[in-house]
């Protein structure tokens, strides 16, 4: 071998090995930083924002439920009762009128997609990295939001999805497909929306059954969590005899009427 081909191999293999330090930890190590810089400084604003008129409505709807008047009755909606359920019990947790913890639920949730994204990549690819600049990536949208836009019911329910994919990809299994169908039934509850997506979490659980003898069982095993979800959401109208309320509001609210 000539000198002139051994530098070349030498000149190569360092800068093969600066490469893989530097995306291997390094650079992951540095969005790192940022990410959670970028959170930390957020939050504190966060949670000094008010309500927007929307969230307004679900935690009313809630506070007077709980006093006594029934949704979708006596105070007429048609919107699905995930968030009024969520703000029951925020308020029940935290008391009532308080605007904060609203927030800090969205606060803690961008934290689990965040760590969720990272073992993902972990494991499909066998480095943080690729997860990493999907945090920023997201981050860089969420911390855009005003007060008018986040805690959103689109937004809390994307999320959802999302954590549902990653967990169908993330731990193949039944396990996986259980908490997928779990995280896809609580998106479901608060917007009927999410169905549009469900292709998307199926083809997360099916991607290894290149046979599809089990897709049957598999997506019956998904279909069954997230009805479950739905049956316990829907279950309080059904016990005070409120879901011909609830779908008369959908069909007064349908296109035609």
């Amino acid at each position: 071998m000539s000198i002139a081909s051994k530098n070349r191999n030498e000149s190569s293999s360092r800068v093969e090995s600066f490469a893989k330090f530097a995306l291997g930890g390094a650079l992951a190590t540095v969005l790192g930083i940022l990410a959670i810089g970028q959170w930390a400084t957020w939050l504190p604003h966060l949670l000094t924002w008010p309500w927007f008129p929307d969230h307004d409505v679900f935690a009313t709807a809630a506070l007077e439920w709980r006093a006594g008047r029934l949704p979708y009755r006596d105070m007429l909606g048609n919107n699905f009762p995930g968030t009024i359920e969520m703000f029951a019990i925020l308020e029940a947790i935290f008391g009532r009128g308080k605007t904060w913890p609203l927030f800090a639920f969205e606060g803690a949730l961008v934290v689990a997609l965040g760590i969720s994204l990272l073992a993902w990549s972990r494991m499909r690819f066998g480095n943080i990295l690729p997860g990493m600049v999907g945090v920023i990536t997201f981050l860089g949208y969420e911390l855009s939001l005003d007060y008018s836009q986040v805690a959103q019911r689109d937004g809390l329910a994307a999320i959802l999805v999302v954590l549902a994919i990653l967990h169908a990809q993330g731990r193949p299994g039944r396990f996986g497909r259980l908490g997928a169908g779990i995280l896809f039934g609580l998106a479901l509850t608060i917007r009927p929306q999410p169905i549009v997506l469900a292709p998307a979490v199926l083809a997360a659980i099916l991607e290894n059954d290149r046979d599809g003898r089990n897709a049957i069982r598999k997506i019956f095993e998904f279909s069954l969590a997230a009805a479950m979800v739905l049956a316990l959401a829907f279950a309080p109208l059904a016990v005070q005899h409120l879901l011909g309320d609830f779908f008369e509001g959908i069909r007064l609210t349908s296109y035609g009427h």
